[in-house]
């Protein structure tokens, strides 16, 4: 009895050892994940408190710039003024005393702020429609001259024109209605320099370009519903276009140096498919000079 015992206490040390193992080796794997966990809590605690650190120190740097700033505020606008297109930049001093002149400088444009109030001095600049214009503010005191940067000026801040609708009707019309997006945009589309569709070919290649007619808007309108300055347009399509296999329209509006073109308004395929321009669609900017 006692040699047929051995057997079965060997298998049972060895089963007994092989359970040691397996938990040994499964502490050990909890002991890395508590470790790797630990790691990874670390990980993040540092990346919340680089963020806060980070925010922290731009409203810091904010408060700094304000501090340092020679001006309580700026401001920017687009003016039309002479046939030019110019940016209107207004300035308030935090402390102005007597004998003080204030500059903005562009370029190699330096203009005098005159001051229009107690508190407010005003400069109008040519606008640099090619490049953001790096506009800076120049005092110049008894003391000194100090400079300070203002932020860059982009003309899409203040040109937007809306092309809310086109229709075409059986005599061939075409008509559409635009508006300025912003109020500062409706001087563009009072008197326009050219107002005009351009039409292309499948390949994209220019055939022609046809003028457009001001018409009287449609009254049921109100301009508060559709921006500034609401304005419509027609042209009567050549009747030779319908026999091309295909072709697109473009409307193309100029003024200030500025020429501005629309998305696909209005096409039609010999298969008998056509497209009209949905509304709302704005216009690209391109500088003339």
């Amino acid at each position: 009895m006692e040699n047929g015992k051995k057997p079965s206490v060997l298998i049972a040390i060895g089963i007994i050892l092989l359970l040691l193992g397996n938990t040994v080796i499964l502490w050990s794997k909890m002991d890395h994940l508590e470790n790797e966990l630990f790691h990874v809590r670390s990980s993040i605690s540092g990346i919340s408190f680089g963020n806060d650190t980070y925010g922290m120190e731009q409203r810091i740097m904010e408060e700094i710039r304000k501090e340092a700033s020679i001006l309580e505020s700026s401001e920017t606008a687009l003016a039309f003024r002479n046939n030019e297109l110019q940016v209107k930049v207004s300035l308030v001093p935090k402390v102005l005393n007597e004998g003080d002149t204030f500059y903005v400088v562009s370029g190699y444009e330096k203009v005098e702020a005159r001051k229009i109030d107690e508190v407010t001095f005003l400069a109008n600049l040519a606008m640099n429609t090619k490049n953001p214009m790096e506009l800076y503010v120049v005092t110049e005191t008894q003391e000194g001259t100090l400079q300070e940067k203002l932020p860059e000026v982009y003309l899409e801040q203040f040109l937007s024109v809306d092309l809310w609708s086109t229709s075409i009707h059986e005599d061939r019309t075409l008509q559409l209605e635009l508006s300025a997006a912003m109020e500062e945009s409706s001087p563009f589309l009072e008197s326009l320099d050219e107002a005009k569709v351009r039409v292309y070919d499948r390949i994209g290649k220019e055939i022609m370009e046809i003028p457009l007619e001001e018409i009287d808007p449609n009254n049921s309108l109100r301009e508060e519903d559709f921006g500034y300055k609401y304005s419509a347009f027609e042209v009567i399509l050549p009747e030779e276009l319908y026999d091309m296999d295909y072709f697109h329209v473009k409307a193309v509006l100029k003024n200030y140096g500025i020429t501005m073109i629309s998305d696909e308004i209005y096409s039609v395929s010999k298969d008998g498919s056509a497209l009209e321009g949905v509304g709302g669609n704005g216009f690209q900017i391109f500088y003339d000079n």
